[in-house]
């Protein structure tokens, strides 16, 4: 199934509320990680501070994806296995994984 020909579905976190709270919290701290990056370049920081503050903010959001990862296998594919209809759920995972390759 394309992501053109996706049905409008609800995200998984909907029936994960603790991973919902969590992943807000961590996209609060990475603005402003991301807003403490943009003052060092105002400040002309040192390079490898900013390259340093720039890998925990790429860090950060590779658990929040992976956060996000579990949610949906836990509730969505399983969900979908279990009505029959797990083979879309799995190749649209496998395509997505696909372009995570930095996690």
């Amino acid at each position: 199934m394309t992501q053109a020909q996706a049905p409008t579905r609800t995200g998984s976190l909907s029936h994960n509320r603790r991973g919902k709270s969590d992943i807000q919290l961590r996209l609060r701290t990475i603005g402003g990680h991301l807003n403490g990056i943009e003052k060092m370049i105002d400040q002309d920081a040192y390079c490898v501070d900013i390259l340093r503050q720039i890998t925990a903010v790429q860090s950060a959001l590779s658990q929040v994806a992976l956060i996000m990862m579990s949610s949906h296998m836990n509730h969505c594919v399983k969900s979908a296995i279990q009505r029959g209809e797990g083979d879309d759920e799995i190749e649209e995972l496998v395509d997505l994984l696909k372009c995570m390759k930095h996690l």
